[in-house]
């Protein structure tokens, strides 16, 4: 390989590897479930024992979500709410202020 290539390639890797730190870190063990337009999405969710599932409120009304174990408060415009699951199990969850709103936690 020439001295021109192997200094193009080291740029090149150099590049990747300072921007690196720049991108998004992978969510191991997470699922974000976003409120919008009066629904929750995705649903079903399939998560494994020991996940946490965030609920995070993109819609402009407030919202909640009750169900088994867990029952967040008032999640105004832009909140969130984060459960880990410890046992494996269904869970059918609401919204309080719309209960048309609901969705399905599948924890393997």
């Amino acid at each position: 390989m020439s001295r021109r290539r192997l200094a193009v390639l080291g740029c090149g890797i150099a590049g990747l590897v300072l921007a690196a730190p720049g991108l998004p870190a992978a969510r191991a063990g997470g699922t974000t479930v976003v409120i919008n337009d009066r629904q929750y999405q995705p649903d079903p969710v399939t998560v494994a024992v020991g996940d946490t599932v965030t609920w995070s409120n993109a819609s402009d009304e407030d919202h909640n979500v009750r169900g088994g174990p867990f029952n967040s408060p008032a999640l105004h415009p832009g909140n969130t709410f984060s459960f880990t699951f410890d046992k494996k199990s269904t869970i059918k969850y609401v919204c309080d202020f719309h209960p048309t709103m609901k969705g399905t936690i599948k924890v393997q």
